[in-house]
């Protein structure tokens, strides 16, 4: 199942030309950049926003966390039952999991390297995605079932 995160507005803090796609596009390739620059270190944990946003996924939603994708943010995790899938649909679906992503992933040190004043993220899982995922749990009873998280 994939997850996305994604810009989905910036307000730079350069007024006088500004192009809503490009100051989207500018958080995009500075995500996919850090989520880069922290790969080839093979150690997620040097960059403190992406830290903090994995102890969320792995503390309070209990995934676990199987690979990531170095071309953009995609975090791959295993959900160990159907409760857990379902407790991660729910914090998705009230808005919750955007709002954690933004707060670890966007911090003021993040706005002032862009000269940004605003960045808004977006999360999305597919309602299809889940409920394949969902259909899979319950039929395999104690399976773990790979999904994605990513940042495009």
């Amino acid at each position: 199942m994939s997850f996305k995160i994604h810009c989905d507005s910036a307000t730079s803090r350069n007024s006088e030309k500004q192009d809503p796609q490009d100051e989207r596009e500018k958080v995009n390739r500075y995500m996919i950049k850090k989520i880069d620059e922290v790969k080839r270190e093979s150690d997620l944990s040097s960059y403190t926003g992406l830290r903090r946003f994995y102890a969320y996924l792995v503390g309070e939603l209990h995934l676990m966390i199987e690979d990531t994708n170095t071309s953009s943010i995609k975090i791959t995790v295993k959900c160990r039952s159907l409760q857990i899938l379902e407790g991660l649909w729910d914090v998705y679906m009230s808005g919750h999991l955007n709002a954690v992503a933004e707060k670890c992933l966007i911090t003021k040190e993040v706005k002032d390297e862009l000269g940004m004043d605003t960045i808004k993220l977006a999360t999305t899982i597919l309602e299809e995605d889940y409920l394949a995922c969902k259909m899979s749990l319950t039929e395999i009873s104690g399976a773990f079932y790979c999904f994605q998280l990513g940042l495009e």
